[in-house]
């Protein structure tokens, strides 16, 4: 997130554009208070904007693209741009998720022998997080490891949800000897879990 916001910065300085950041919660999530901090989208209005560029991976995280839509089309008739998920009729910005999971999923099991790997997903409706997933089940077959679904755990792509979905993967008790979460926050998340249940990474 920090990235996006220096690249949009730097960008609109180059171009001498001014900009302005809307910072809500995931559209339509089921956390009460969300919807007060929601209103704010309703601030973005055409006489006073040119073009929205849609965060568009975590506004849709709790409710998925066809609700995402219908925020897209009260923004008309000013010009849009999706960045992480592909919408009908806005340009869109899409992630590789495919390769850069790989990568991670590759490194444990190959370059270090892991063969119990657990998981921390994303959101269940957000198209990243499923993509993620997917990688990560892909690569557990490609080495002959079978998916166990008491080595995953889903949380929300923060730093607290992180924490709490590694507390729960080793509440559980199943074994793992290797953790890959689908974000960094939730990775910072889940290396403080483990430091305060006493397990020290890489070592254990």
């Amino acid at each position: 997130e920090s990235q996006l916001r220096t690249g949009f910065e730097s960008s609109c300085k180059k171009y001498d554009c001014n900009l302005v950041f809307v910072v809500g919660r995931p559209l339509f999530s089921p956390d009460p208070i969300s919807a007060v901090h929601n209103q704010v989208y309703s601030l973005v209005r055409p006489d006073s904007m040119d073009g929205v560029i849609l965060v568009s991976a975590g506004l849709a995280s709790a409710c998925g693209a066809d609700r995402l839509r219908q925020l897209c089309d009260s923004y008309r008739p000013m010009a849009l741009c999706s960045v992480g998920i592909e919408l009908p009729d806005v340009p869109s910005i899409l992630i590789d998720n495919q390769l850069g999971m790989q990568a991670v999923i590759e490194h444990v099991i190959q370059d270090h022998g892991r063969r119990h790997v657990a998981f921390i997903g994303g959101p269940r409706n957000n198209a990243d997080a499923v993509a993620r997933l997917q990688v990560y089940r892909a690569g557990l077959y490609r080495h002959g490891i079978i998916f166990d679904p008491d080595l995953t755990a889903f949380a929300d792509f923060t730093y607290s949800t992180g924490l709490l979905a590694t507390n729960a993967l080793l509440e559980r008790g199943t074994k793992f000897d290797a953790l890959v979460a689908a974000n960094d926050g939730m990775a910072l998340g889940a290396l403080e879990s483990l430091k305060r249940h006493g397990l020290h990474v890489p070592r254990d």
